[in-house]
């Protein structure tokens, strides 16, 4: 049974150090985390992390933005391997 009020965390820490940051969550909660590190890049941040490898838009580290791919090409590839059955076979 879990006990009630123990810690954790979702998302960001304010560490450049991901030992540092990983020793902090074991420490100090009792349900250890994945401290994502946006101090360090921006793709530590949520939506650039959990966008890579999405088909159709582009993170650019520089301008620090996600936005639409101009070549089509992934999303066209991802289109048509979906409507084939190849991604998802029941």
């Amino acid at each position: 049974m879990i006990k009630p009020y123990i810690t954790t965390g979702i998302g960001s820490l304010p560490f450049h150090d991901p030992e540092a940051a990983a020793e902090f969550v074991l420490t100090h909660c009792d349900i250890p985390f994945w401290p994502q590190l946006p101090a360090i890049s921006f793709r530590e941040l949520m939506i650039p992390q959990y966008s890579e490898g999405f088909p159709g838009i582009m993170i650019d580290d520089e301008k620090r933005v996600i936005v639409a791919d101009p070549d089509q090409s992934s999303l066209n590839r991802f289109y048509e391997s979906t409507s084939s059955g190849e991604q998802f076979p029941l």
